[in-house]
């Protein structure tokens, strides 16, 4: 087993840490902050800290939103890299917090690596909302949405109720791990076919307001700030490939809403 070769002048660190183990440890804090929405420079800036934290002076990361590769060069002049593709991410600062702080930490103790490892463990295995929170916050989005594109009080109640059936749709189908893009069609027609449905049966309902205020909850906002300031920090690569994913939330929300209204519309005519 390769063990580290502490550079003179570094401060001390454990002389028992395998090359691969302080690697695959730090990609999985990589991969922590990459899969809950960290941008991609702090995703590349905090595994680097981390080696060069632990006497490691040549390293290279290269981050984009579905891979990571991480390369290092030891004393002895030998190259070790790792890679890791990811598959699935979400949004999820508070990870995102966690790890940045313990990232700070490890830079600044150097515990051992098996502290690492159970520290890790922790964050991945934090507590998230639960099933009624979730709903309850995605019925309030819906409802002040509503009032915010200038829906009254009833427009609101009715814009809440389709984010309310949407949503616990959705969370079941994401149990099953269903495709990120057919999630976002299934909620955008579930949407507007329930705000549609209800403007035939109120004629008051102001209609593009409600659903407006609907489809807001869907729009990927956090994730195109985030593609946004990884271009401005020059990792174009990562900022096009987060843009394009953004794009394509736009279209399937585009396709969701429009088979919905028209469903509703036709359905209607056909029954009349």
């Amino acid at each position: 087993m390769t063990e580290l070769v502490q550079p003179e002048g570094q401060p001390k660190v454990h002389p028992e840490i395998a090359y691969h183990q302080l690697l695959g440890l730090t990609i999985k804090l990589g991969v922590l902050l990459l899969t809950n929405g960290a941008e991609i420079y702090r995703v590349e800036e905090s595994m680097q800290r981390i080696l060069n934290a632990y006497g490691i002076e040549t390293t290279e990361v290269f981050a984009i939103p579905n891979l990571i590769i991480i390369s290092m060069e030891t004393p002895e002049q030998a190259t070790v890299t790792k890679s890791k593709r990811v598959y699935a991410r979400a949004t999820n600062y508070d990870i995102v917090c966690e790890v940045n702080d313990y990232v700070r930490q490890v830079c600044a103790e150097k515990p051992p690596l098996a502290d690492i490892d159970k520290q890790i463990k922790e964050i991945r295995n934090r507590p998230i909302y639960g099933f009624p929170m979730q709903l309850f916050a995605a019925a309030m989005v819906g409802f002040a949405f509503t009032l915010f594109f200038g829906g009254t009080l009833l427009d609101a109640l009715v814009g809440m109720s389709a984010v309310l059936l949407a949503k616990a749709l959705c969370i079941q189908m994401e149990r099953f791990h269903a495709n990120s893009f057919f999630v976002t069609v299934v909620a955008s027609f579930i949407h507007t076919t329930v705000v549609t449905g209800c403007s035939l049966f109120m004629p008051g309902l102001e209609l593009g307001k409600v659903i407006t205020g609907t489809l807001m909850i869907l729009v990927p906002g956090v994730a195109f700030t985030t593609a946004i300031r990884d271009v401005i920090a020059r990792d174009l690569l990562a900022g096009m490939v987060a843009g394009i994913e953004c794009l394509l939330v736009g279209c399937a929300i585009a396709i969701g809403s429009t088979v919905g209204y028209w469903a509703v519309s036709e359905g209607w005519n056909w029954l009349s």
